[in-house]
């Protein structure tokens, strides 16, 4: 395996596996420790989102990783404001369709 590197640290379980998504959909090998075996303690403390979680990768990835992530917000943040105009537009009539 490549040199792995520490990319981030995601405040949850659930925020890992979405940069994991997302890197992954680049092309970008990653790690996430942990999610292999887990006694109930840990798990009960993942599933609150009271661990935080590491994601590594590469260390000649990390360029593309910070992209990839940079990209991704980029999109989410455009969509939710077309969705936000789409509202805006949006009276609630629904003899207007």
């Amino acid at each position: 395996m490549a040199d792995m590197v520490k990319l981030l640290t995601a405040n949850s379980p659930f925020e890992a596996k979405m940069i994991k998504a997302v890197l992954e959909g680049a092309d970008i090998p990653c790690h996430v420790p942990g999610q292999e075996l887990q006694d109930e303690f840990a798990m009960t403390q993942k599933l609150l989102g009271a661990v935080a979680v590491d994601v590594y990768v590469a260390r000649d990835s990390v360029e593309d990783a910070h992209r990839a992530l940079a990209e991704a917000k980029e999109a989410g943040e455009s969509a939710a404001e077309d969705d936000d105009e789409d509202d805006e537009d949006d009276d609630g009539d629904p003899d207007d369709a």
